[in-house]
């Protein structure tokens, strides 16, 4: 028997995201755990190892010389092991696949995780449409996609994702003080809404008890991302869902300007065209789209026929 004196594996996956980004927050990010956990793996490699392999300087991370050199080995293993891997369970060299997202979800959610799916899975090829229409999902070259609704769609596996809850922000430099702001106080700004979602306003005016509900002036986009980015430069309030927004509400570029907070009952689904339910990269990719919002849990199976 042979006896292997192997470092403690998971430690040795954080400390190699952290590594990769010189940062706890982006490596405990990209791993869907908290910092203090990311830190705490990489204490416990670094008392296995004897030796320090990285230095903190406030939110700054500088790997020591030997950090340094440990993780480029670490590097190199975690490619070669995702790769026999892929080869192994018919995820090999020249694969690709066709990934079909809403505007938003992919640019403000997808687009800033894909990153870790190429690093487990570099021999894949991605190409990445996006579009709203359900008739975009019976094109033949369409292999998984996201789409927003309530479930249930005939003739497609479906994965709940990210539920949808909607609030107002704004730009900070709107406000003379601290919110929460009433309902006419936010109605003296402009409400910027999205083409994409023509009823957003309406929903969340309803739920907050506001006496005008058709509110249709102000300005308009074609998507979400352009209204938030309008918000972030000082335009008007957004309803933005938090998760788009995450980065900006953290960095108090956005801020929320009421406590009423809508739960539409819609959800972002991982949506597959039934005949594409058994490939192994499809069904790879749809695991690390749940395992970025920190869900391992996959409620899978055909919705049923109505």
């Amino acid at each position: 028997m042979v006896y292997r004196n192997l470092p403690p594996l998971n430690a040795l996956r954080m400390f190699e995201a952290v590594a990769r980004h010189q940062s706890f927050t982006r490596a405990a990010d990209e791993l869907c755990v908290t910092h203090g956990a990311v830190s705490r793996q990489v204490a416990k490699l670094e008392d296995h190892v004897g030796g320090r392999l990285l230095v903190r300087k406030g939110q700054r991370v500088t790997l020591t010389k030997r950090g340094q050199e440990y993780s480029v080995v670490l590097e190199k293993i975690f490619n070669s092991l995702a790769n026999a891997t892929n080869e192994s369970f018919g995820i090999g060299a020249g694969e690709s696949l066709n990934i079909d997202l809403p505007t938003t979800f992919a640019t403000r959610w997808a687009i800033p995780r894909l990153a870790q799916f190429r690093h487990e899975h570099p021999q894949v090829r991605l190409r990445i449409t996006t579009s709203h229409n359900w008739s975009e999902l019976h094109r033949n070259d369409v292999d998984i996609a996201v789409r927003c609704g309530f479930g249930g769609w005939r003739q497609l596996q479906e994965h709940r994702l990210l539920e949808e809850t909607l609030m107002p922000v704004c730009s900070p430099k709107l406000l003379s003080g601290p919110g929460p702001l009433s309902i006419d106080e936010m109605l003296g700004f402009t409400l910027l809404s999205a083409l994409t979602r023509p009823d957003d306003w309406s929903m969340w005016l309803t739920a907050a008890g506001a006496k005008a509900t058709d509110y249709r002036t102000g300005v308009t986009f074609e998507y979400s991302a352009q209204a938030y980015d309008a918000a972030l430069n000082g335009m008007g309030v957004a309803l933005a869902q938090p998760a788009f927004v995450q980065e900006e509400l953290v960095s108090g570029n956005l801020v929320p300007i009421s406590d009423v907070v809508l739960q539409s009952g819609r959800a972002y689904f991982i949506v597959i065209p039934a005949m594409n339910g058994t490939n192994p990269l499809i069904e790879a990719f749809a695991d690390w789209l749940l395992r970025s919002h920190g869900d391992p849990s996959r409620s899978s199976g055909p919705p049923p026929a109505s």
